[in-house]
């Protein structure tokens, strides 16, 4: 389905174009690139100029939970698992 809308997309007359990216992906066929893209991703954070939508932080020890939380699709944003409380 989603490679169907990405297609529909990409022939609309408004010269808008879209295309999938997996940072994933990347990071294994061109490290270089993944760092470089990784830095300005962190730069565009810090300088607020991208919000990511988190919906929930919740502790490493409640990991499964969270899991489920997104699995059940009862999340709409992020969840933001916290390493320690600082």
């Amino acid at each position: 389905m989603a490679y169907t809308k990405v297609a529909l997309w990409n022939i609309l007359p408004n010269g808008r174009k879209t295309s999938f990216y997996s940072i994933g992906d990347l990071r294994k066929k061109n490290p270089e690139w993944f760092k470089e893209d990784l830095g300005a991703l962190f730069d565009l954070l810090k300088e607020g100029k991208i919000k990511p939508s988190i919906e929930r932080r919740m502790k490493l020890e409640d990991a499964a939970q969270a899991h489920e939380l997104i699995e059940r699709a009862a999340v709409k944003g992020r969840i933001v698992l916290m390493v320690n409380e600082n």
